[in-house]
């Protein structure tokens, strides 16, 4: 009897042992990610999944804070670049590339101006020559590149009228962002406002500002639908999220730590990709039935908008560089 339960024993220390051995130890962390727009929005909805499988993967070692509307750095979006870069308030964030372009240049290379006719050639670049190029200038400024999905591509809303071309804008207020984004909606005729995203709901419905750039995602999080009732597809800019860490916060981490964040956030964006896909025509047809009146344009129509950017689309091919540049595919 005391062999049959010392061999039971033995049995059981050796199936505990291949259990403790097939998984993966992590040393516990807490970790803080900052994000400029909400958690129902598509940048909030990606930290979320990070969230949940670094918390699963690591049986509860890794946790992620989640921290929207750029809260941690008192609302100011630009701001959250800084903060990053520093290693100050947080480790990780999902921004805008261009943000990054006040402290390279270069990295305004993938919000010129009607570069991208579709979400597919915007992948195609960020997932090869591109994503590269941007991952080098990031990485210049201590900053790791984890992942690439899409704030989608931005389309005209505002609340005064149909607009079909950019003389149409003659006299009304269009809320932009960041230098490139003010050059684009000067260039457009119109008056820029510069004013950060939290404020664009009551600014539109006070009329500080008559109108804005954004993709239809955004937009609907935000519910601009009730505030501007006309929107015009320009295709104007494409506006990649990119998830990114401090890197040395990364490198303080363990091996294996950093490889699990490496991989979630790699898998975060593919889902973000994909979830900004299935939602853009529902949303569409949501403010249809809203009675949001949506404007496609002749081929005539979108030339004049890509007339109107001549000017700010050479200044930055000349800004970014010709090595960005061919990375992006902007120029040959």
């Amino acid at each position: 009897m005391k062999k049959a339960l010392a061999m039971l024993l033995v049995l059981v220390l050796v199936l505990g042992m291949c259990v403790s051995a097939g998984a993966e130890e992590y040393k516990k962390c807490k970790l803080k990610i900052s994000y400029s727009m909400g958690d129902n929005a598509v940048d909030g909805l990606v930290a979320a999944y990070m969230k949940k499988e670094l918390a699963e993967r690591s049986n509860g070692a890794i946790t992620l804070e989640c921290y929207g509307n750029a809260l941690l750095a008192g609302g100011n979006m630009p701001a959250q670049v800084e903060m990053l870069i520093a290693g100050a308030g947080f480790e990780m964030a999902i921004l805008g590339e261009q943000l990054f372009g006040a402290q390279n240049p270069h990295l305004h290379v993938t919000n010129i101006p009607f570069a991208f006719d579709s979400y597919e050639e915007a992948y195609h670049y960020a997932d090869t020559t591109g994503g590269e190029y941007s991952a080098k200038e990031l990485s210049g400024l201590g900053v790791k590149l984890l992942g690439t999905f899409s704030n989608s591509i931005a389309q005209l809303g505002n609340s005064k009228k149909p607009v079909y071309v950019p003389a149409d804008l003659k006299g009304m207020k269009i809320r932009g962002l960041g230098e490139l984004n003010m050059k684009m909606t000067q260039a457009f005729g119109c008056d820029a406002v510069s004013l950060n995203f939290a404020e664009l709901y009551s600014a539109l419905q006070m009329g500080t500002v008559d109108g804005q750039t954004n993709g239809y995602l955004t937009m609907s999080t935000a519910s601009l639908q009730e505030v501007q009732p006309y929107i015009t597809e320009i295709n104007c800019s494409w506006v990649p999220f990119d998830i990114v860490m401090n890197q040395k916060a990364l490198d303080k981490l363990p091996e294996n730590t950093q490889k699990l964040i490496a991989d979630v956030a790699a898998e975060a964006a593919m889902y973000g990709r994909q979830y900004l896909s299935d939602l853009e025509d529902q949303i569409k047809a949501d403010f249809t039935a809203q009675g949001v009146t949506i404007i496609t344009l002749t081929d005539e129509q979108k030339q004049a908008w890509l007339d109107a950017e001549q000017s700010v689309i050479q200044e930055y091919i000349g800004i970014c560089g010709e090595e960005a540049c061919r990375a992006w595919g902007i120029i040959e």
